[in-house]
């Protein structure tokens, strides 16, 4: 899956905010999980309800550095053109892919 940079400022964003649930957008964590900016933590509790424990997403270190880029991106002029480009984290192939590529081009 590749995302432009809106999308991964937004999914970064409410991830910072609040406790978003794993399983709420699987789909879209896995693919930044995968990028390195996002990792599976277990929900804190207070109470003891008997039930499993909740995923929710959690930023890494490379997914804070990510959002303080695309924050500085949308203080200045060029967040238009950039918001819409492809993310370069989240359209990563595996190494076994690029150098196959690379071979051959």
């Amino acid at each position: 899956m590749v995302l432009l940079n809106g999308q991964v400022w937004e999914v970064l964003e409410q991830v910072r905010l609040r406790q978003v649930l794993w399983h709420r957008r699987a789909t879209i964590f896995s693919t930044l999980e995968a990028a390195g900016l996002l990792k599976a933590m277990p929900q804190t509790t207070v109470a003891m309800t008997g039930r499993p424990v909740p995923n929710i997403a959690t930023l890494t270190e490379v997914g804070k550095r990510e959002i303080r880029r695309l924050a500085s991106c949308r203080r200045d002029e060029v967040w238009e053109p950039e918001k819409t480009s492809k993310s370069v984290l989240t359209d990563r192939r595996p190494v076994e892919q690029t150098a196959a590529v690379s071979a051959q081009g």
